[in-house]
């Protein structure tokens, strides 16, 4: 614009020298020779305003061209800014949403309580187990049978334990269930007959269910350890005994050994590891140094039985 302001007062400037000479022209032309005009260069002004409309172009370009930057600056980071909120809200949504899901969804305890209640209602309303095994149910009050729900091999989640008696004594068991969550499964960690001693370092003793060999007044049992890698319960070995009380001689007709019997109380003992069915007998303080090493002092677990009722089947889904 300053440019444009010089062009004009330089043109005013030279109409007014033009004037002047012409005035001056007519006084002395009489007298005085006529001078040349000064030329005036018309190459020059095109030039000039040449100059200055390529200026303005280029300032007026210039303008426009950081107009146009400014307000797609301005556009982009309205953008930008929308794009984050959107995927910030997203993102919180999708993050309520996951929350949600686990709040509803059931935990492994409350699964693993689901599968015992169902396995209990079964066998109470229809003596069906989950082998599907028939154990003879024989009209007997069922509510006789028990169950509990406890940490019996100290792994830090519960067991089912039963105790089935509405049937026949070789049909009685007691049996340690277990649920597997990644199978949604409940699988079987032990079975015996129900005369069963549990205790704290994994150890199970279990009398046998019939004693009709030479033990008398010693009952045999088996002895079982807790076996972490597998998650079941695993023979050790079964223990039988021979009562000179009962018979002085065994079904061969050798005499008892009383020369076993060092403390003289007429018994000797037989540790029957599994597989194996014949072995030296042993006398009382061999015996109990065996078993003492197995059950290293351990306390017996009382375990907390409660009667297979309708009402105590309904509770294991509120504890």
């Amino acid at each position: 614009m300053k440019k444009k302001k010089y062009i004009i007062v330089f043109l005013c400037m030279l109409l007014c020298g033009l004037t002047a000479c012409t005035n001056q022209e007519s006084q002395t032309s009489a007298s005085t020779p006529t001078a040349a005009l000064p030329e005036i260069s018309t190459t020059s002004i095109i030039e000039s305003n040449t100059t200055s409309s390529t200026e303005n172009n280029t300032t007026n370009a210039i303008e426009h061209n950081t107009t146009s930057s400014i307000e797609n600056s301005t556009t982009s980071v309205i953008i930008n800014n929308t794009t984050t909120m959107i995927e910030n809200n997203t993102t919180s949504e999708t993050s309520k949403a996951a929350e949600e899901n686990k709040q509803t969804e059931p935990t492994e305890s409350t699964k693993r309580r689901e599968a015992y209640h169902k396995v209990l209602e079964n066998i109470y309303t229809k003596q069906i187990f989950p082998d599907n095994m028939d154990r003879g149910y024989n009209g007997q009050d069922i509510t006789n049978s028990q169950f509990a729900i406890y940490d019996i091999d100290s792994d830090g989640k519960e067991e089912l334990l039963l105790i089935y008696t509405a049937t026949y004594t070789a049909g009685m068991a007691e049996i340690v269930y277990d649920y597997d969550s990644q199978s949604d499964t409940i699988r079987e960690q032990f079975l015996e007959y129900p005369t069963v001693r549990y205790y704290k370092n994994g150890i199970i003793e279990a009398d046998w269910s019939h004693n009709q060999g030479l033990a008398g007044r010693f009952w045999p049992y088996t002895m079982y350890r807790y076996n972490s890698e597998t998650d079941r319960y695993q023979m050790i070995a079964s223990v039988d005994a021979w009562d000179k009380g009962l018979r002085d001689t065994d079904y061969e007709g050798k005499p008892f050994p009383d020369q076993i019997d060092v403390d003289g109380d007429g018994l000797i003992y037989y540790i029957m590891p599994e597989g194996v069915s014949s072995v030296d007998p042993i006398d009382m303080e061999q015996y109990m140094q065996w078993k003492n090493s197995l059950l290293e002092d351990a306390e017996e677990i009382k375990v907390p039985f409660q009667n297979l009722t309708e009402e105590n089947i309904r509770e294991v889904l509120k504890n």
